[in-house]
């Protein structure tokens, strides 16, 4: 298998976006993917919309540092988002909970996955 392009996963993120399960949510998520296809983004979620950035944020409710695969495995559900915490595949600083809520905001095609997939 070869190395995930973040970037290409951040499209499909943003692709993927399931609105409705945004409802109420008012978050901003810096997102630091490590790896050698690695970066840094901020996601906005706020009146059911998201709006990925590149870069970094100051107004982030949490950051979450992960590398890309791992982040994939989490959001179409192949790896335990808890399990990551524990086993320190996830590292997380500031509100947690609204990591929790992010598990339901994406749902990623099987077109999406096998093409970030190779």
């Amino acid at each position: 298998m070869t190395e995930i392009n973040s970037a290409q996963l951040i499209e499909i993120v943003n692709r993927s976006f399931v609105k409705e399960n945004s409802a109420g949510m008012n978050n901003c998520v810096q997102l630091n993917l490590a790896g050698a296809n690695g970066g840094n983004w901020y996601m906005t979620i706020k009146n059911q919309t998201l709006n990925i950035q590149d870069g970094t944020s100051e107004d982030a409710n949490v950051e979450i540092n992960m590398n890309a695969e791992d982040f994939l495995g989490i959001i179409v559900g192949e790896l335990d988002p808890l399990r990551a915490f524990f086993m320190g595949k996830v590292k997380l600083i500031g509100d947690q909970s609204v990591v929790i809520k992010m598990i339901a905001l994406f749902k990623v095609s099987e077109e999406d996955l096998k093409l970030i997939r190779g």
